[in-house]
This record gives C-alpha cells, structure tokens and sequence, in this order.
C-alpha cells in the first residue's frame, strides 16, 4: 500500500503550524498564574521570557511545540507589551535551542503532560492498531489517534509522523488479513472469486463482481423476480463464504467494504496482486 494522505495539504499545514490567536484567544492564553509569573523573573534575559511564554500558550492550544520561525509576530508584540519589554534589540532569533527546549522540559512538567518519546509511539501505535482492526476510515483513525494523545496527556508529534504509523497499522493488519486468506482459501473459493473479476472459463451462471454490487429498486415484475435472483445468487456465495469471513473477525463498520463498493473490477484485481504490499 502506498502511504497514505489522510489529512488534504491545507488541513496538514494546520495541523503542523501554531494556532492563530484573536485578541481573546491571546488573553486567555498567555495568561500570567502566581507559579509562571514566579518562572519569568528567574529568567535572566528578555528573550528566554519571551519565548517561554510563545511555547506556554501554544502548547496550551494545541498539545504541540513549534520553532521560533513559526511563531506569529502579532503573539510576540502581545508578550512584549504584556510584560513590559520596551528593549530595542529583542529579536526572537536570539531565543537559543538550548533555551528552548529546556523550556519545553519546563513546560511539560509545570502541566503534567509527557513528551512523546519511543515508549510512547509503542503505546500509540497499539492503540492505532487496536481501531485498525474496527477498520475505522483514516481520518477517523486520525481524529482518535490524536484524541488518546491528549486525553493522556502525551504532546503531539508531526502530522507525517502520526500519517506514518497509522499508514503502518493498516499495511501490517492488510498483511495478517492475506495471510489468514492464503492459508484458508480453498480452489473452489479461488476459483470463484476469480470469476467474479474475470469472465474468462467461468460459469454461465457466475455473475459479474459488478452485477453483484448494483442494487434493483425497481418494482416492476421483472425488476422484482431479477431482484430475487441476484439475492439466492448471493445467498449462496454467502453461505460458501461465511466461514472464511468468520476467519478474519472483520468489523461490522467495514471500511474495507467502503473500498470494495467503490472499486470497479480493474481495481479488486490489482488488490489481489502480492507485491502491492511492498509498493
């Protein structure tokens, strides 16, 4: 499976960027407790003020931390005039790595939250892997993976890092699931299924895996009696199949089914290639 893209470039360029603050939003914020008020007067430079604060109210907002290039100008001048910094020569590129990130350890530990380190991409991706197998459609799985991040208080890594594991979790699952088919298949079910996609040596009677997707509701006699036809025609396969389906303990929400209803034939058997995996 190619990787996937399951947030479109716009919603990814938000997700990896810092809010946007009106003047309310920089209020509630940026607001100075008893204990963070305590923390800046130890700091012995206007800069390390500054950005300890821009990283403050940030991650606040989004569970996230960002580079000094990406901070808003407008949050800058709103902590310089909230503090009262009147020096000429403050400039945000003065705001040390080192300064930042010891910040940041600062930060985590003042709001109880943990950085998301190898222990914790282990528990995500075993939660990511556990909706996997609900077969939860990418963005859902997006959603809730950035939901168990924050419920725990665990921050949050870049949108290609989480794109990455999900990504990951559904090739590995989709791997166990042609495996378990492999070794359950039989020649009669591969046979046909085989038919369904091409009509080649197949049955008279065998429909198309197109005839089996398209739903009749006409009412008309004919339309009814074809209706009934294509019924007993999957009834039957259905019954064939049902222990292997069984097999796979596939979720009632059927994301896979969602692909497979909206694929024409062409596509199903591409999905059927062995290498597609690997791509």
């Amino acid at each position: 499976m190619a990787r996937l893209t399951i947030f479109t470039k716009k919603e990814q360029e938000k997700f990896d960027s810092p809010p946007k603050f009106n003047k309310t939003d920089q209020g509630a914020a940026f607001l100075i407790t008893g204990q963070i008020k305590d923390l800046i007067e130890r700091m012995n430079k206007e800069v390390k003020k500054i950005g300890f604060m821009i990283q403050l109210g940030y991650f606040n907002a989004s569970g996230k931390f960002f580079k000094p290039d990406q901070y808003q100008g407008q949050d800058i001048n709103y902590i310089k005039k909230m503090l009262s910094l009147t020096s000429a020569d403050i400039t945000i590129e003065r705001y040390t790595t080192k300064s930042r990130l010891a910040h940041q350890k600062t930060i985590l530990k003042l709001l109880e939250w943990s950085d998301f380190n190898s222990n914790e991409k282990l528990n995500l991706t075993n939660e990511v892997a556990r909706h996997v197998k609900q077969q939860l459609h990418p963005k859902q799985l997006m959603h809730s993976a950035i939901n168990y991040l924050i419920i725990n208080k665990i921050t949050l890594p870049s949108y290609h890092f989480m794109n990455d594991i999900i990504t990951d979790s559904y090739n590995n699952y989709e791997y166990k699931l042609l495996n378990a088919l492999e070794l359950k298949l039989t020649n009669e079910h591969t046979t046909i299924l085989d038919s369904f996609i091409s009509k080649k040596d197949a049955p008279d009677d065998t429909p198309s895996f197109g005839l089996l997707k398209k739903l009749i509701h006409s009412l008309k006699p004919m339309a009814i009696e074809e209706s009934v036809e294509q019924f007993e025609s999957v009834k039957k396969y259905y019954i064939l199949f049902k222990p292997l389906i069984n097999e796979l303990n596939l979720s009632q929400q059927g994301h896979c089914c969602e692909n497979i209803f909206s694929s024409n034939n062409f596509q199903v058997a591409l999905f059927m290639q062995p290498t597609r995996i690997n791509s």
